[in-house]
């Protein structure tokens, strides 16, 4: 190639009118906080690149680096400061031949809150917080929530998925203003209004969760109420999967959404392992569906006793009836499928 050179020391006349580029990857959370992978391009006169040493400086930090016979030089440079961070790159003993950048670390945090319910403490509300960096979950940070401008609680720790979890109680009338903070930094979220009309708030009544299909694709329903009967609509939802068998993702086996204004909320899921569970989290309450049969194993056979020589011996017992007997065909139903037979 014309004009390239690997030669560090090459003139001092002639470097001086070499090039240095520095480009930074978007910042990202990684196992050692906040990163970023800085590249440094240094070229000759001709525009070819160049092997020669090279200086990397982030903040108070200095890195020696050497570019490879292309002329480049990559950096992963972790645990950045949240806010500016200022990177240098510069061609050794020639101050001259430099190139600057600055890169912005801006965690979020965004918060939600559900309708206050009357609780064992009073008026409750769950409050969720989600801490992010470049739309990736931030593990192990810790969060502290501010109620009416002043701290609740003890702070607490992010988890895989970036959240993080707080039950305010004994909430009083009024409107009550809630935002979260990052400890130790100037990160903090936009503030949230929770109002609690009365003391007396609608207490939320057991929610039903119930799972319809077959051998590794179910349609998941939520419908949950208040004990007045009244729709929870608003009401936060989190379904947790569990694919038995296989490490759990947080971010692709949690299902996150709100109680439409009937109180309900629908996801379909599909999913290839032998087994799966799935765990509603709803409000104070934690209900289970277990042992879902995937397509790589036969839905399990259960024996289904049979009513149809039991004599109804009233209206109630006619209905009961009947809906045990739909259950058995169903079963046996679901078992011919399959083995590969019909019903």
């Amino acid at each position: 190639m014309a004009g390239f050179t690997t030669d560090p020391n090459r003139d001092p006349k002639f470097r001086k009118r070499w090039k240095i580029r520095l480009a930074l990857s978007p910042a990202k959370w990684g196992d050692e906080e906040a990163e970023t992978t800085a590249t440094i391009d240094l070229m000759d006169e001709a525009g070819d690149g160049v092997e020669a040493e090279v200086v990397l400086r982030v903040n108070d930090a200095e890195y020696a680096l050497k570019t490879n016979d292309k002329g480049r030089a990559p950096k992963r440079v972790t645990r950045l400061r949240l806010g500016k961070n200022k990177f240098e790159a510069q061609l050794k003993d020639a101050p001259s031949v430099r190139d600057t950048d600055e890169l912005d670390v801006e965690p979020k945090l965004t918060l939600t809150a559900s309708e206050p319910v009357v609780g064992d403490d009073g008026v409750e509300s769950m409050v969720n917080v989600t801490a992010e960096l470049a739309f990736r979950p931030i593990k192990g940070v810790d969060v502290q929530l501010i109620l009416d401008g002043k701290k609740y609680g003890a702070p607490k720790s992010t988890e895989d998925d970036g959240r993080a979890e707080f039950k305010t109680s004994g909430l009083t009338k009024g409107e009550r203003r809630i935002h979260a903070e990052l400890v130790g930094t100037t990160v903090r979220s936009k503030i949230m209004t929770v109002a609690v009309k009365e003391t007396k708030v609608k207490k939320l009544a057991q929610p039903l969760f119930r799972a319809d299909g077959d051998l590794g694709s179910y349609n998941l329903s939520v419908v949950a109420l208040y004990e007045d009967g009244s729709f929870a609509a608003g009401y936060p939802v989190r379904i947790l999967i569990d694919r038995v068998g296989v490490p759990t993702h947080p971010q692709e086996d949690v299902i996150d959404g709100v109680l439409d204004e009937t109180g309900r909320l629908f996801r379909p899921v599909m999913f290839t392992t032998r087994e799966c569970n799935f765990t509603l989290h709803l409000g104070p309450y934690e209900v289970k569906i277990e042992n879902l049969a995937g397509p790589a194993r036969r839905a399990p056979t259960t024996a289904m006793p049979d009513f149809s020589d039991e004599e109804p011996t009233g209206f109630f017992d006619a209905i009961r009836r009947g809906a045990r007997l739909t259950q058995a065909a169903q079963q046996r139903e679901r078992d011919a499928r399959a083995k590969g037979g019909k019903p």
